[in-house]
């Protein structure tokens, strides 16, 4: 990517942002005394558009590591998984997670038409329907647009995540427009992603995910994402996040939930603050 475009992204989600009808939300009393933190995985196989190896025993394989550790955790998912590897969102959804939406052919709404998006929708919709309950999404590549907020509404999601770098974690905050249902939006920390480009040593790896997870404070919410198959393309990227899993599974400063839990919880909130 060239630094113009860079720049055009940068002042597009900068400016962009700003044109949002935004209300700021409150966590319930009883989420204030500790850190929120949600864990998510972009569920992508071969449709991200990277080479992956991965199978349904890989997902199995993670799976079993989190009911190990006793968390329950958010899966955005491609929609042509749900027709490719129907056994793996089984797996997935018998287990107690949430599944989300990662767009159906796992499009970047800030890169494509609102046509392209508008068909997109349709499918994932289409795809996904009777198997999951679906009410959060996460744009690819985290590059979301404003008129993708048209087609949340529209097919009845509760939340996006979407992912900005401020120095203190961001509120919660719902995007509103008159008339038409409030989305909530969900901060992300970050993912895995730079873990792939650096290949890391175990160690390292946790180091960097503790280093995430060490922004929240008390009261803060945001999540932390992962890759099924970032963790699967180094032997010790899969160590340093089952030591990282290890870590919060047991540090009682957590409140562990998958995305949905809060935005539920934070919506009833807003309906009783109203």
């Amino acid at each position: 990517m060239n630094l113009l475009k860079k720049i055009c992204i940068k002042l597009y989600y900068r400016y962009g942002g700003a044109l949002l009808s935004k209300t700021s939300c409150h966590l319930s009393a009883d989420l204030t005394t500790k850190k929120n933190l949600f864990i998510y995985f972009d569920y992508e196989r071969e449709f991200g558009g990277y080479e992956t190896n991965i199978s349904d025993q890989d997902i199995d394989q993670i799976l079993n590591l989190l009911n190990e550790y006793k968390l329950t955790t958010t899966w955005f998912t491609v929609g042509k998984i749900f027709d490719v590897y129907p056994k793996s969102i089984h797996a997935i959804t018998s287990n107690g997670h949430e599944i989300g939406s990662h767009t159906n052919g796992h499009i970047a709404p800030f890169k494509n038409s609102i046509r392209t998006m508008k068909k997109d929708f349709e499918l994932f919709d289409r795809a996904s329907q009777n198997i999951a309950m679906v009410r959060g999404f996460h744009s690819p590549n985290g590059m979301w647009s404003l008129s993708m907020f048209r087609y949340l509404r529209k097919y009845d999601y509760d939340y996006d995540v979407y992912r900005i770098t401020p120095r203190n974690v961001a509120r919660p905050y719902m995007v509103s427009t008159r008339n038409r249902k409030d989305i909530l939006r969900l901060q992300t920390l970050g993912d895995d992603w730079p873990l792939f480009v650096k290949k890391p040593n175990a160690l390292e790896v946790f180091n960097y995910l503790k280093g995430l997870s060490d922004k929240l404070n008390d009261g803060d919410l945001a999540g932390i994402g992962f890759h099924p198959w970032v963790l699967y393309s180094k032997a010790e990227i899969f160590e340093g996040f089952k030591k990282f899993l290890d870590y919060i599974s047991r540090n009682d400063d957590f409140n562990i939930h998958p995305a949905l839990y809060y935005a539920e919880g934070i919506m009833k909130q807003q309906n009783i603050t109203d």
